[in-house]
């Protein structure tokens, strides 16, 4: 389960970059939808917290990959 402080996701939200993937550039939007909306709770034995707060993509993209690999990811050839 990705976790980020809520003020930090609303600066990040009109970043032209995310705007050019098209994702959504609605700050104050997305802040309403936070604070109103509860999101899925798997089961508290198969989630792994990451806080995405201060930890930039590649470290977390590093150890999901990691997590996965520990649950039975198998390695592929590219």
């Amino acid at each position: 389960m990705l976790h980020c402080e809520v003020d930090e996701q609303v600066s990040r939200i009109d970043n032209p970059d995310r705007i050019a993937r098209l994702k959504g550039s609605d700050p104050e939007g997305y802040r309403r939808h936070r604070q109103h909306t509860r999101l899925y709770q798997p089961p508290a034995a198969e989630v792994e917290n990451i806080d995405t707060t201060k930890i930039d993509a590649h470290s977390n993209a590093t150890r999901i990959h990691e997590i996965l690999l520990s649950r039975g990811l198998r390695r592929t050839a590219i």
